[in-house]
């Protein structure tokens, strides 16, 4: 049989590559999942953008869900690679708040801050279809205590986009803009 005739059938290997948001750190919980929190350990502020990468031992593109799926396809968020087979895992998380959690994962008390737990659910498959079939779980916990951080605006998404042109003839335009947190402009 000629080499070219082999399929290969184990899933690629993942592994936590590193927090790419200054300020926050991870740490390991095992082989297949992660926690990241600040530095001083304590939990990631509402709506702010968080980023960190993943590695494989062979070259996969990667999906990532709110939900543990038992299916690769049956998740609908790509890595920032998209469909691009690489072994380095790009993934841009932001608009992580306490509304996306259950209501029993949530504690603690309005005038001092609710708190919970947000796990992400990460599969990854290589050429060939293998995926891995427990997922790969990244941890967050989210607080709400007060915001004393500025809007974001590096996350900012314009509509029309920047450095459009209005039409000829045209004296005004709606503009719609998404910012990392919920804001008054």
């Amino acid at each position: 049989r000629r080499s070219s005739d082999l399929k290969e059938s184990k899933p690629p290997v993942i592994s936590f590559g590193n927090v790419n948001t200054s300020g926050y750190k991870s740490q390991d919980k095992g082989t297949r999942k992660i926690e990241i929190r600040k530095e001083n350990g304590g939990c990631v502020q509402e709506f702010t953008p968080l980023g960190f990468t993943l590695k494989t031992n062979e070259n996969a593109q990667c999906k990532w869900s709110l939900q543990p799926t038992a299916n690769y396809n049956a998740m609908s968020k790509y890595s920032a690679e998209g469909t691009a087979y690489t072994l380095e895992h790009n993934f841009g998380i932001e608009g992580l708040s306490l509304s996306m959690l259950k209501a029993n994962q949530i504690k603690g008390d309005l005038i001092n801050g609710l708190m919970g737990n947000l796990n992400i659910y990460i599969k990854c498959q290589d050429y060939f279809g293998n995926f891995n079939l427990n997922d790969y779980v990244v941890n967050f916990c989210i607080n709400s205590a007060p915001d004393i951080t500025p809007v974001d605006y590096s996350f900012t998404v314009f509509s029309p986009v920047n450095g459009s042109v209005l039409a000829y003839g045209a004296k005004k335009t709606n503009l719609t803009m998404w910012v990392n947190e919920p804001a008054e402009c």
